[in-house]
């Protein structure tokens, strides 16, 4: 099949990727990816509890966002650079920071007046500090394009063919990250078709040398692909579980239509290691969480697995994805301080020298009883930075 890997990792006969330990071979370089429902990130004690996101005065509002850093905690504690989260019931759409980590969130328009303030859906995209900055080297292009679909962009680098010498060729790449949150079952179907019309136009915007993620909640399940054949093959792998409901066979369908493949499906795991959400009455263990890519891009995804141990206060568990990119390298930025050649002043010349400057500065700024003392000391400090210029520059 084409874009298979063609290593022993692939049994292409049936259709299957088995789980390897490319980590270990890859090192660093596997980019982590999750998807989340969070069901919440509000946690509101008194107050206009429906303007809790929107910076509002103390009076009106009292949040604590204890759980938003039980988020960022879990996401740095399972490495994960990039994660998609659903049902915030944040309003508004706003970049904010925690922690280290960016979140591009959009969520429902904020209520005015005597409006009825109705908390549902939100979605976001968290980034570390590496894909911070693979965000803003891309130009900080992200869309809030409803309370149920956000995206961004991020410059990648692919990691190749290892070559002669040990090292392995890169090149820079885009990647194009969609976190979504569909409308239940219990939805209307107005809403629920608004919901694959908006993904629809978002996706034909993607341009087609991008590497796409489309990450989660679709409240479907598909299945799994039987042994003999399959009406969806290479749309989904043997490796789901349950049966496919109607929600799955039109989410299967829009798959086909857009030549996507659901990667939760190709690698066999434990059952317990696969199942994202506990039905609340039948207490049974589905799957409706996926992590989707275009099907000629798979073999760039290297692993799927729930991450059970994830504790966010959900009923759904976290879906970490590694994928064969690695982010631009991170540096902090620059504070452009030279530094000064202090070890010239072994030398009784250049102690002369620097001593004259000084009290020439000095001299020229005298000290006035009636300034502050911080305005004192910002004119000395002043005087010593004009008569550093006579050490030069110099690590020593």
């Amino acid at each position: 099949m084409a874009g298979l890997p063609t290593t022993s990792s692939a049994v292409l006969g049936q259709d299957v990727i088995k789980c390897t330990s490319r980590r270990k071979r890859l090192g660093r370089r596997a980019l982590l990816v999750a998807t989340w429902n969070v069901r919440s990130l509000v946690e509101s004690y008194g107050g206009d509890a429906r303007i809790c996101r929107s910076r509002p005065s103390p009076e009106k509002c009292a949040t604590v966002d204890r759980k938003l850093d039980l988020l960022v905690r879990e996401l740095r504690r399972y490495d994960v650079s990039v994660a998609a989260v659903q049902e915030t019931k944040w309003f508004g759409a706003d970049v904010w920071e925690a922690q280290g980590y960016t979140l591009l969130h959009s969520g429902r328009p904020l209520p005015h007046g005597e409006e009825s303030a109705v908390r549902k859906e939100g979605v976001g995209i968290a980034l570390d500090e590496r894909a911070t900055s693979a965000w803003r080297e891309a130009g900080e292009k992200w869309k809030a394009v409803s309370s149920r679909i956000v995206t961004a962009r991020l410059k990648l680098t692919s990691v190749g063919q290892r070559r002669a010498g040990g090292s392995r060729e890169t090149r820079n790449m885009y990647l194009t990250v969609i976190s979504a949150y569909a409308p239940t079952a219990r939805a209307p179907p107005a809403i629920a078709q608004e919901f694959v019309n908006d993904l629809q136009d978002v996706l034909d915007q993607v341009p087609q040398s991008d590497v796409l993620l489309l990450l989660g909640d679709f409240n479907a399940r598909v299945g799994s692909a039987g042994i003999g054949e399959d009406v969806w093959r290479g749309i989904r792998g043997r490796h789901g579980i349950g049966e496919c409901n109607d929600a799955g066979e039109r989410f299967l369908e829009f798959c086909t239509r857009n030549q996507f493949t659901i990667m939760n499906t190709w690698f066999q795991k434990k059952s317990h290691h696969l199942a994202t959400w506990k039905h609340p009455a039948t207490k049974q263990m589905h799957t409706i969480d996926y992590t989707v890519m275009r099907s000629d891009q798979r073999c760039l995804c290297t692993d799927v697995q729930v991450m059970r141990g994830a504790n966010c206060w959900s009923d759904h568990f976290m879906v970490r994805m590694k994928m064969r990119l690695c982010l631009p390298k991170w540096k902090k930025a620059s504070m452009g301080t030279v530094p000064i050649a202090v070890h010239g002043l072994r030398r009784k010349e250049v102690r002369e020298t620097y001593e004259q400057e000084l009290g020439k500065h000095l001299s020229e700024c005298p000290y006035v009883a009636s300034k502050t003392v911080e305005d004192n000391w910002s004119t000395v400090k002043e005087c010593i930075i004009q008569a550093r210029r006579s050490l030069g520059t110099g690590n020593g």
